[in-house]
């Protein structure tokens, strides 16, 4: 197996000893055919249905999990109940939305909705630092490219302002929103993909 693979990188090109191979044993059954490649241990792909009832516990996570050194107790609480709202699962399905699974399991999603908005960018705390958040982002510029998107807009927390900060975003505008009885501090931002 490590013959073939080192070929097909190599283009066949590989050097081969001068030898002859040895005869085959006969006392000594031929193998089956070789193992398929172990599966990769995360995933990116478009939304599907069975991801819906996952989403919102996962939004929920990230915002208590990721989002405390930039916002206090009440305003985390009430900025995840938007997880709450019976149209939350709705709104995954417009524009494009993507999801990083980790082991089949849900760990982080993102949406583009209208399609040069980022609507949407979540990762579960587990998951945080192991790049789920640029895979997910890189997928949905892509798409935006495609439908001939020039500028892709956003709304930023404090903690998704330093990721796009450093995906190419720049910052517009500071504003302040009503989540609940909160007030929170967000950023307009946006990021050219035409000049």
């Amino acid at each position: 197996m490590l013959g073939k693979l080192l070929d097909a990188i190599s283009g066949g090109h590989r050097r081969r000893a001068q030898t002859a191979a040895p005869a085959p044993d006969p006392a000594v059954e031929p193998r089956g055919p070789e193992p398929d490649w172990p599966a990769l241990p995360f995933e990116i792909r478009p939304l599907e249905p069975k991801d819906r009832p996952r989403l919102p516990a996962l939004f929920r996570a990230s915002i208590q999990g990721l989002a405390h050194p930039d916002y206090g107790a009440e305003q985390l609480r009430d900025w995840a109940a938007e997880a709450d709202r019976e149209t939350f699962t709705a709104e995954l399905e417009k524009g494009v939305t993507v999801v990083a699974l980790e082991f089949g399991q849900p760990v982080a999603f993102a949406q583009l909705a209208p399609l040069d908005y980022l609507n949407m960018l979540y990762v579960h705390p587990d998951s945080a630092g192991e790049g789920m958040a640029t895979l997910l982002f890189q997928y949905l510029e892509d798409e935006a490219r495609i439908h001939g998107v020039d500028t892709i807009r956003t709304h930023a927390s404090r903690t998704a302002r330093r990721f796009l900060a450093g995906s190419g975003f720049e910052e517009v505008a500071a504003e302040t929103v009503q989540q609940g009885c909160s007030a929170l501090e967000r950023f307009r931002m946006e990021k050219r993909l035409r000049n």
